[in-house]
């Protein structure tokens, strides 16, 4: 009885391999399309695809690949041939578009005893930093058929500053009890805590596809700030590839928190005198994040040899 074929789904391994195979080693084992036929879109990436080797790598009219939320590794994928038609996009922005808010500031702690300052109001945490767009290295030996691709390349924006948190209202003021009436003033009421400053915003990708630009026209570019909309004319069979994206906004400072209050009654104890407490200033706004960077990428104009 013959022993089963090992690659029923792929070229026998006595048949000779074709002259602009770049696949090498993974000739025998990679599928013959991806996506596969029929694929909705947007196609989300899966972790399995961050790398890949395919004889023929399609993207149909308006086909859209997107990363899943959280991504955080490069894409490297290589194709012997490379199939992408009308109005086509690889997303590299990492999703959600903005990064996770800091903290606010917890709550004021209860009223202090009397004659007790309130405690200052706690600060709001910083917005998370954003994530850069993922890199893309896209070799391919041979152009197919050229519609018009966009690589997306946005940055995340950064996380907003959490608020901060109301300063303690101060401690009352009382005459005190006894035939003396020893008087107490009233603390002063704790400052409101300050807004966390917001995240810094990731930058643009930089990872060169690897294509043959000698087929193709290729443009990068990068516009003010993400999300980014497609580039103009970049519609139709144009043969074209456009690298293009923008830097994710800074994030928002948090907003100040008001400061407490304090019992402001004059008190006359007869021996002394008891004065009110002043209120708590309130907290400051923090700052915006930093400006992220505008990368444009390197469009490689030859093959990548196998």
């Amino acid at each position: 009885m013959p022993e089963p074929d090992p690659n029923p789904h792929h070229s026998p391994p006595d048949q000779p391999r074709p002259p602009h195979t770049i696949l090498g080693e993974h000739y025998l084992t990679a599928p013959a399309v991806w996506p596969p036929t029929g694929t909705p879109s947007p196609y989300v990436l899966q972790p399995s695809e961050a790398n890949l080797w395919v004889h023929t790598l399609v993207l149909p009219d308006n086909f859209q690949i997107v990363l899943p939320p959280g991504w955080n590794q490069p894409l490297n994928w290589t194709t012997d041939e490379f199939d992408f038609g009308a109005g086509t996009t690889i997303s590299l922005a990492v999703q959600p578009w903005q990064a996770q808010a800091g903290g606010n500031g917890g709550p004021p702690a209860p009223q202090p005893d009397v004659g007790q300052n309130g405690a200052a109001g706690a600060g709001g945490g910083t917005g998370y930093a954003a994530a850069s767009a993922t890199s893309l290295t896209l070799s391919a030996a041979t152009i197919v058929t050229s519609g018009s691709l966009w690589i997306q390349t946005d940055g995340q924006a950064g996380g907003a500053g959490g608020s901060g948190g109301r300063g303690q209202d101060g401690g009352g003021g009382s005459c005190g009890q006894g035939i003396l009436h020893t008087g107490t003033s009233a603390g002063n009421a704790g400052g409101g805590g300050n807004g966390g400053g917001g995240g810094n915003r990731g930058a643009t990708a930089a990872g060169p596809p690897h294509i043959p630009m000698t087929s193709i026209h290729g443009t990068k570019g990068c516009g003010a700030a993400a999300p980014s909309v497609r580039p103009n004319g970049l519609t139709g069979t144009i043969s074209t590839i456009a690298v293009y994206g923008a830097p994710g906004a800074g994030g928002p400072g948090g907003s100040g928190a008001p400061g407490g209050i304090a019992d402001h009654q004059e008190r006359d104890c007869g021996v002394s005198h008891a004065h009110g407490g002043q209120d708590g200033a309130a907290g400051g706004g923090g700052s915006a994040g930093v400006a992220g960077a505008c990368i444009l990428p390197v469009l490689v104009s030859q093959l990548k040899k196998p």
